[in-house]
Order: structure tokens, then C-alpha cells, then sequence
């Protein structure tokens, strides 16, 4: 396939995309300003039954340390914070105004549960950086945002880009091979023009940046800390059992978390469980 995208024609596209969807709009504003109460938020959550299912599914995961005994929304909400819950309605409320169905090939199913796989990770790892769990919560959930972009704006290629790194070729090398920007800039792009907080918009940039060589130089911070995520969590995607992750995650991923030798069986156990919880959603 010969046709790309130059960035001028990117910038151009964007352009064209629709303004943030009202809903969510609605919560980002509320969520700064603190207007979304506790009860309100449970209201809206009880209102959808998959949202319902999603925040007990969450509260319920290995991660929180209460399997199966949160039983309604509002404990959910009280388990899991008024913000985590809220960035969660962001999520559900993006996949919801953005179904990508013109891509085929595109798994939208599978691109929201990593998207949780590395939330879930992010909100309890984070505060081990000093970082807001419920920041890095978002950060997870929206850190490829561009992926999404890209098949809205051009899924004939999109698809070629996924031919092709199924035959093992890196992603980004075939989107800027193919389209002259890769879903990293074109994530970045959206997250700004949709006045998402610069934090977030900072971590889309460089969560692919710093690899594990690179970690220990690296300032604690939400790209940093998503990309050594994608570490553990890429092996148990992949299929790998937590015993066998373990001898794939290096050491210097371990080191950058702050994960002593004693405590990385039980949070590889604990990241399997849930990704295998959420796979089931």
C-alpha cells in the first residue's frame, strides 16, 4: 500500500473530527470543578446496566482486595473512590460515542479491555511513585487513544497496519511507515484539542518512550509508569502463566515500580487474575 498520510492532512482531519461528546464533556467539567456528588454519580451508573456491571466487576477485582462481596453500585463507589468511578464513566462514555465498526479488522472489544488491564495496573502501582491513583487510572484507560483515532480517520489503512504487525512488524515503524505519524502523535493531538488535562496528555505522548534500560534514569511519572507496565502485563496478555512472566519482566522494570523480590510473585499472581476477570467481560 503506497498511500500515507502527511501531517498537514492529519491536521486537517482532526479538525474535522466532532467536539469531545457532550456526556463527557459533562463529567470532565463536573470532575474538575467537583460537581458530581456521590449520589448523582451512583444515579448515572445504576441508570446503565453495563456501567453497573463494569464499576462491581472493577471493585470486585483481585486488585481491591474484596472478591465478590460488593454487591451494589454505591459500595462499589465508596470501595473505589468518587474519581476512579468517574474516570471510568469517561471511559464508557468515549467507547460509547466511538464505535470504529467501519474497521474490520480492528478488535474494539480487546482494545478497551487492555485499556483496563493497564488502568487497573496503573491506579494500584502508581501510589508507589507518588502518584494520584485515580490519574493514573485515566492515564491507563486513555494512553492509546490515538489507536482509536487512527481507525476513524483511516481505517483502510489501519487495517494494513494490522496485516502487518500480525506478521510481527512494530507498530509504530508501520504507522509512520504508512501514514507519516504514528497513533502515539495522533493521540496526543485529540487528548489536547479535546482539553483533556495536561498530565494525561503528556503521559499519551511518552508512554512508549524510556523503555526498561532506561527506567532507572526516568523521573517517577504517569508515562513513565505505563510504560514499564506494558512489561508485566504484555507477557500475561500473551498467555504466559505469572511464573513464566516472571523470568520475562526485567529487573530494572521491577526496580523503577519499587517492587522488592518478596512482593512480585503475589502482584504478577494479582495482575493475572484480574486481566483473566476482565477478559471475561
Amino acid at each position: 500500500m503506497n498511500v500515507t498520510l502527511e501531517l498537514p492532512d492529519l491536521s486537517r482531519r482532526l479538525a474535522d473530527l466532532p467536539p469531545l461528546p457532550a456526556a463527557l464533556a459533562e463529567v470532565l467539567q463536573a470532575l474538575r470543578q467537583g460537581g458530581l456528588t456521590m449520589e448523582r454519580c451512583i444515579a448515572l451508573i445504576e441508570r446503565d446496566p453495563s456501567l453497573a456491571a463494569r464499576c462491581l466487576r472493577l471493585a470486585n477485582s483481585p486488585f481491591y482486595g474484596r472478591p465478590g462481596r460488593i454487591g451494589s453500585v454505591s459500595g462499589a463507589v465508596t470501595l473505589l473512590g468518587l474519581r476512579t468511578v468517574n474516570h471510568l464513566l469517561t471511559a464508557v462514555t468515549l467507547q460509547q460515542a466511538i464505535r470504529p465498526e467501519q474497521c474490520p479488522g480492528f478488535d474494539l472489544n480487546g482494545f478497551w479491555r487492555h485499556a483496563m488491564n493497564v488502568a487497573m495496573a496503573a491506579s494500584t502501582i502508581g501510589p508507589r511513585l507518588d502518584l494520584d491513583p485515580s490519574e493514573a487510572f485515566l492515564a491507563g484507560l486513555l494512553h492509546d487513544l490515538g489507536e482509536l483515532m487512527l481507525v476513524l480517520l483511516v481505517p483502510e489503512i489501519v487495517a494494513e497496519v494490522e496485516r502487518r504487525t500480525a506478521a510481527g512488524e512494530p507498530v509504530r515503524q508501520v504507522e509512520r511507515a504508512l501514514l507519516g505519524t504514528d497513533h502515539v502523535e495522533v493521540g496526543s493531538a485529540v487528548a489536547r484539542r479535546w482539553n483533556f488535562p495536561p498530565a494525561i496528555v503528556e503521559a499519551i505522548a511518552d508512554h512508549h518512550r524510556g523503555g526498561p534500560a532506561q527506567a532507572q534514569s526516568q523521573a517517577p511519572g504517569l508515562a513513565m509508569l505505563l510504560s514499564q507496565i506494558h512489561q508485566l502485563t504484555g507477557p500475561l496478555e500473551r498467555g504466559w502463566t505469572p511464573e513464566q512472566a516472571m523470568a520475562m519482566v526485567p529487573e530494572s522494570t521491577w526496580q523503577a515500580l519499587r517492587f522488592v523480590p518478596e512482593e512480585r510473585s503475589d502482584l504478577l499472581l494479582r495482575l493475572s487474575t484480574s486481566l483473566a476477570a476482565i477478559g471475561q467481560a
